[in-house]
């Protein structure tokens, strides 16, 4: 029910001003905090923070602090604590997840495990990149799920929009579109590297059509 209003350094310390969750003013961190406050953060606060005017602890419940002070009229509670960036880090990864899924529900689309599967082999295990193996020694598979055409760009969720990639070119990737990433990713490779990683683009490119062309059929078996 509450969220981050401001954070400032104070001396060694942090200040950091919390409101109320229906507080509608303008909140400039509610763009890097827009779930609100995690009950990691009042954990924290409780635990290591005190008022910042009159240095009492804050209260186990998170209520307001009875100091009445007036320069914390406005807002919830106004804290005075240590260092907390390694629970920002935390809740970046968080709202990251949490965007992510917002673009996926918002884009469309789904696949399943099997169609996972069936990638996997029309890519021969090979990254789809850069051709480094997808599958180790012990049969384990290390590979990452990447939308080709990214889903910031409005790329669905389908089988039709995914190749498997190792992890260090899908982080290289970035938001990049796969069409210009798999250029760069194939400057330096040898040429039989790059002919075989051409070989599996054009399997997969045939993988994706016929799933597309399934998902055409299904469409229109479905219209009255």
């Amino acid at each position: 029910p509450y969220k981050l209003f401001e954070i400032r350094y104070h001396g060694d310390a942090e200040w950091v001003w919390i409101i109320p969750d229906d507080d509608e003013r303008y909140n400039r961190l509610e763009h890097y905090f827009p779930l609100g406050l995690h009950p990691e953060f009042v954990q924290f606060f409780t635990s290591q923070g005190r008022c910042a005017l009159c240095k009492a602890p804050i209260n186990t419940d998170f209520s307001t602090c009875k100091c009445g002070h007036p320069d914390t009229a406005g807002y919830h509670l106004i804290i005075e604590c240590s260092d907390f960036r390694h629970l920002i880090g935390k809740e970046r990864l968080r709202v990251h997840a949490w965007r992510r899924q917002q673009r996926i529900k918002a884009n469309g689309g789904r696949y399943t495990t099997r169609e996972v599967a069936l990638l996997l082999e029309v890519q021969e295990r090979s990254c789809y990149y850069c051709g480094s193996p997808l599958v180790d020694e012990n049969g384990k598979s290390k590979f990452h799920k990447d939308h080709y055409e990214p889903l910031e760009g409005g790329g669905s969720n389908s089988i039709s929009n995914i190749v498997l990639a190792c992890a260090s070119c899908n982080v290289k990737k970035r938001e990049d579109s796969g069409e210009i990433f798999k250029l760069y990713a194939k400057k330096g490779l040898p040429t039989i590297a790059k002919r075989t990683i051409s070989k599996i683009q054009r399997r997969v490119w045939k993988f994706h059509k016929s799933q597309e062309d399934q998902s055409c059929r299904s469409f229109i078996g479905d219209l009255p």
